[in-house]
């Protein structure tokens, strides 16, 4: 799911590290289920939309 946003304004978005968006991007980390919800919610996204681009 691209969005356009880069790391620094997602990060500031959704209250996370800039470097904690960074490795779930090139896969150096496995989110957890709250930063989950908190990505989905800061790109206005539903969780299961989310979670189900991941499958495709």
């Amino acid at each position: 799911m691209r969005k356009g946003i880069s790391a620094n304004k997602l990060a500031a978005q959704v209250g996370l590290a800039r470097t904690t968006i960074t490795h779930l991007e090139s896969d150096d980390a496995c989110p957890t289920y709250w930063v989950l919800l908190k990505i989905a919610d800061g790109l206005g996204v539903d969780f299961p939309a989310l979670v189900a681009e991941s499958f495709e």
